[in-house]
């Protein structure tokens, strides 16, 4: 109104906003129960472990959000991503299984599940999402204009519906990447509506704690479930990156997701959900591969290698193809549709990556990238070490962020690797002594939910 000077009344201002979140929350909430039930189909070929409906959606969802944007690409590539063909292939990929035409909504059924828990750790949980929510709803409710995710991770999908076929010649170099969670952004901007997009993200988020929760109701771990959530929630990046397109947080949640699973002995469904988030975020490699090792019997490390790479070969495919590179990001293109100065500013950008190893300057960053994001996260490490079968699991983590900030020291790539040492370290204090346990969980919820209410 203040740009066009007309004025319209509130009540037609309310009306809109009101309409645009209807539609937008109603389309979030059909992708949240279609990629989950397109994932569910494919469990069982990847598992034969019985889950239970927390973990079906949270690892479905993850799972076929994956899928989706392989689909996507696969589509692309023929020269057919228009939404007829697109709702076409996406309805094709969940029609094969028994929970395609099931009354039950996996989204309620992992609902209902949640109250076989005690009515205390459900009010818990609830606060905590609410404060989330509260915390991203502002960075919600407007379109994107994070200059990542205008410049690739909306733009390439964007471009994939204005072509109907996969973008090759004069486009950006990170068009070459790996990007089968930005491929599914496809949907959300099919319809017209970009917040949706980041909606997706913010589930995602919820889809890799629910796998947390199904894991807290087998094995009766109630402060593992809550306590985690509020833990996780508190990373200083979290609430920015669950309001954003960017696919940092689908990343991390498919990774999450998958090395829960791993844990419980499903290797070949942990290495095919980290292999996707890795090749939506090709920097959380080291955490994937530490985590194997540890993880996985040696006699199968080729076969959970060869797992992983699934998911980021396609994309390799066509960026050799493109640009005669499998892996743009890691040294010079050939490609004659660039000029001298095309060259010259990729060789410089790359310049900036040529690592040195310095292993003091590396654990100072370590220690302040985490301390920064959840100053919690340190002090309860030492009591996770001394629990059994955490250990492993702990270091393997630490590992991976010590070559990551070798690498890249950004505080975001590191929200995998935190979100996995909280959920251990909340996994940890249901090993502590019972007389001391409600003490330490409630200190640490307090703390972490007061850092979470400041967060600006």
């Amino acid at each position: 109104g203040q740009l066009t000077g007309i004025r319209l009344p509130l009540q037609a201002h309310l009306a809109g906003l009101a309409n645009g979140w209807l539609g937008c929350i109603g389309v979030a909430l059909i992708a949240a129960e279609g990629l989950a039930r397109i994932g569910a189909g494919a469990l069982p070929a990847l598992s034969v472990r019985r889950w239970t409906p927390p973990e079906r959606w949270g690892l479905g969802f993850l799972l076929g959000w994956g899928i989706a944007g392989l689909a996507v690409l696969g589509v692309a590539a023929t020269g057919l991503c228009i939404p007829v063909v697109l709702a076409t292939v996406t309805v094709a990929l969940g029609s094969e299984h028994r929970y395609a035409w099931c009354r039950r909504s996996v989204v309620l059924e992992a609902l209902r599940s949640s109250g076989r828990m005690s009515g205390g750790a459900v009010a818990l949980m609830g606060v905590a999402a609410a404060g989330v929510l509260w915390a991203i709803l502002p960075a919600l409710s407007v379109p994107e204009s994070h200059v990542d995710a205008m410049s690739y991770h909306l733009a390439f999908p964007w471009m994939l519906l204005q072509m109907h076929r996969l973008p090759i010649g004069h486009v950006p170099y990170v068009f070459h990447y790996a990007l089968p969670i930005d491929a599914a952004y496809v949907l959300p901007l099919a319809v017209g509506d970009d917040r949706m997009a980041k909606l997706m993200e913010a589930v995602a988020f919820l889809a890799a704690n629910s796998v947390c929760l199904g894991s807290a109701l087998r094995g009766r771990a109630r402060s593992f479930a809550w306590l985690g959530l509020i833990l996780v929630a508190g990373i200083t990046q979290m609430p920015l990156l669950m309001s954003s397109s960017k696919n940092d947080v689908a990343a991390a949640a498919m990774l999450v997701a998958g090395a829960l699973a791993t844990r419980r002995g499903a290797w070949g469904l942990g290495a095919g959900l980290m292999g996707m988030g890795v090749a939506g975020k090709l920097v959380l490699a080291p955490l994937a591969g530490f985590w194997m090792l540890v993880h996985v019997s040696p006699r199968l490390w080729p076969v959970a290698a060869g797992i992983l790479a699934i998911p980021f070969a396609p994309w390799s495919v066509a960026a050799y193809a493109a640009v005669a590179n499998p892996f743009p990001l890691l040294w010079q293109l050939k490609t004659s549709m660039w000029g001298p100065e095309n060259s010259y500013a990729y060789w410089a950008f790359n310049a900036g990556l040529r690592w040195k190893w310095q292993p003091g300057v590396v654990l100072a960053n370590w220690l302040s990238e985490v301390t920064g994001a959840q100053p919690l996260l340190l002090p309860l490490l030492p009591g996770v070490l001394q629990v059994r079968r955490l250990p492993r699991a702990v270091l393997a983590c630490i590992a991976a962020q010590l070559v990551t900030v070798q690498m890249l020291p950004e505080a975001r790539y590191l929200v995998a690797s935190n979100w996995l040492l909280l959920l251990l370290a909340a996994e940890g204090m249901e090993g502590s002594p019972a007389g001391v346990r409600p003490g330490m969980c409630w200190l640490a919820a307090a703390v972490a939910a007061a850092r979470l209410a400041v967060m600006p």
